[in-house]
């Protein structure tokens, strides 16, 4: 028991501390936005190159917990029923319908845009987790409002 808390605490300092070594050209400009910390490890955790750090079961929870932070930030910020709402109007996640892509049907110039570090690391929105895409989504949102999707934020009274 002890030994799995150990590992827990060892793999939960590492992704924290891995929020302040992101470099300043991945997280421009998103470095106050509330996704920040917790995608920022959520990214680090599910990268196959640091599955050295801590045990499987300390991994485990810590991917758990970071997804639970992310989903906790975006209901409380009340964006996330509305982009649900929107993706009800849009694609599958995992729809790889050229030109848009994912369940937020974006396009590879918004995806290059607004989630670059998981355009990198898993190709199209098609192949990104659920979480990848609320975040890149929430990233465009806040700078551009709902205009990426006109159609289906009017069907949702978000326009």
């Amino acid at each position: 028991m002890a030994q799995k808390a150990v590992g827990l605490i060892v793999v939960s300092v590492i992704a924290l501390a891995c929020v302040s070594a992101v470099s300043a050209k991945d997280a421009k400009g998103y470095k106050g936005d509330i996704l920040h910390k917790p995608a920022t490890a959520l990214t680090w955790l599910t990268n196959p190159q640091h599955a050295h750090h801590g045990t499987v079961v300390s991994r485990r929870h810590a991917i758990s917990r970071a997804k639970r932070q992310l989903m906790h930030q975006l209901k409380r910020s009340g964006w996330l029923g509305a982009a649900l709402c929107v993706h009800g109007y849009e694609g599958s996640w995992t729809d790889g319908g050229s030109p848009y892509y994912g369940g937020l049907q974006m396009d590879i110039d918004f995806q290059q845009d607004n989630g670059i570090v998981f355009y990198r690391r898993w190709g199209t929105a098609d192949h990104w987790p659920v979480w990848a895409q609320l975040v890149t989504a929430y990233r465009a949102w806040q700078v551009r409002g709902w205009w990426p999707w006109p159609n289906t934020a009017r069907y949702c009274g978000l326009l």
